[in-house]
């Protein structure tokens, strides 16, 4: 049916909606993330009333998963054959818009709506990975942490973890320009090669309690009262809405009402919104500052390091939050003291081992690659395990450990 001559210019008929729909949720997802996108913003968007998202797609729930899939089926459209994991990386490392929407959704708790009941190209990995295994049976040492599913996790969250933080990575370790993508798929290569590296991986002991949160010293039930207790309330009070609703959805009246202060104070103690965003990071860097200044050697074992950035401290959640909403990472501190830490470490063995033709990276690459493994795994570590069917008994941060001294044996 041919639309009569004045008639509206938006959207008209089920496909053309349910398109419109779609496009316009995606952008807004990607924008402010689930938690902070309504039904009302989606169809507004759109040009359309909003009742028809709830006749073509039953619910908000309904329309972001029609999202994912959408985003999904795309990549799906495009991948390799099951034995091309060369290519197979290549083609994640395409898949921007689908990893900043699998962290959106993250980061607001949500991610069983992007969690795809059978991801075809990484069970297509393992199973090939498997099969290579099972070739070279009685040469590899069984590890927990080289076994086809967590390689594929481990070399999938590098690859997520680079795509969302990309804008960190290159700020910290200076290096606009270069071309990250061939690198991260090379990277993320040498990890599923892993399953058939005859060589043990790390053995050291690997459990520390997790230490609990350091109370402020004040009654949660009190007004905060002092510069002390201020400050720290409202620091409190920032760390927990950046982290859950990103710093461009959070008002410096809810973190004032949030921290049961007057808003006027946080101008006072932390000079504007943005410095208070600042005073945040380094609060969060400083607690695992201890756990990375434990590394003397690129050789030392990651897990306690590692462990830290997931339980210890908000940072991965704050960093990906800030990135996400735009904000430049040389704006959150003037120094990065655990990338630099570690920086120095690998730039000093390097120059002590000298020319080496066995040498594959740059040892900032190699790096950069150690801190995407690393932070990706703390944001998408419940989405790979399901994507992969990585088993709950298998410590994911051992993986990340091991995973992350293979990476930097690629630069030594």
């Amino acid at each position: 049916m041919e639309r009569e001559s004045g008639a509206r210019t938006g959207p008209y008929g089920r496909d053309e909606v349910m398109h419109a729909l779609v496009v316009s949720a995606t952008a807004l997802l990607v924008e402010r993330g689930p938690a902070a996108v309504s039904v009302r913003d989606i169809a507004e968007a759109a040009g359309v009333n909003h009742a028809l998202i709830f006749r073509h797609f039953g619910s908000k729930e309904g329309l972001l998963r029609a999202v994912v899939a959408r985003q999904l089926e795309g990549l799906l459209a495009d991948s390799p054959e099951v034995g091309e994991v060369p290519a197979g990386l290549a083609w994640i490392s395409r898949g921007r818009t689908y990893a900043v929407l699998v962290a959106r959704f993250a980061f607001d708790g949500l991610e069983e709506q992007t969690m795809p009941s059978e991801f075809a190209v990484l069970r297509g990995w393992i199973a090939l990975l498997e099969e290579r295994r099972r070739e070279a049976d009685g040469l590899v040492p069984p590890s927990p942490t080289c076994e086809p599913r967590a390689v594929v996790a481990a070399a999938s969250s590098l690859v997520l973890g680079y795509l969302v933080y990309e804008p960190f990575l290159r700020a910290t370790l200076m290096l606009d320009g270069a071309d990250l993508d061939p690198v991260v798929a090379l990277m993320a290569q040498s990890l599923l090669e892993r399953v058939t590296d005859p060589r043990p991986a790390v053995s050291a002991p690997r459990r520390r309690a997790r230490r609990d949160p350091v109370p402020n010293g004040r009654d949660r039930g009190t007004r905060p009262y002092g510069r002390d207790e201020v400050m720290a309330a409202v620091l409190d009070a920032a760390t927990d809405l950046f982290g859950r609703q990103g710093p461009v959805a959070t008002s410096v009246r809810d973190l004032a009402k949030a921290a049961g202060v007057n808003h006027a104070l946080i101008f006072r103690h932390f000079g504007s919104k943005e410095g208070l965003l600042r005073s945040v990071m380094d609060r969060q860097v400083q607690i695992v500052v201890p756990r990375a200044r434990e590394i003397t050697s690129t050789r030392d074992d990651l897990y306690h390091l590692a462990r830290a950035c997931r339980t210890e401290s908000r940072y991965a959640w704050l960093i990906g939050r800030a990135v996400l909403d735009g904000y430049d990472p040389g704006s959150f501190r003037s120094s990065f003291p655990v990338v630099g830490h570690l920086r120095q470490v690998l730039r000093r063995e390097v120059a002590e081992g000298g020319a080496s033709s066995s040498r594959v990276l740059d040892p900032d690459h190699a790096l950069a690659g150690v801190l995407a493994l690393a932070l990706g795994s703390v944001i998408f570590e419940r989405y790979l395990r399901a994507a992969t069917g990585l088993d709950d008994s298998v410590d994911f941060d051992a993986v990340v450990a091991d995973c992350g001294q293979a990476l930097f044996d690629l630069a030594r």
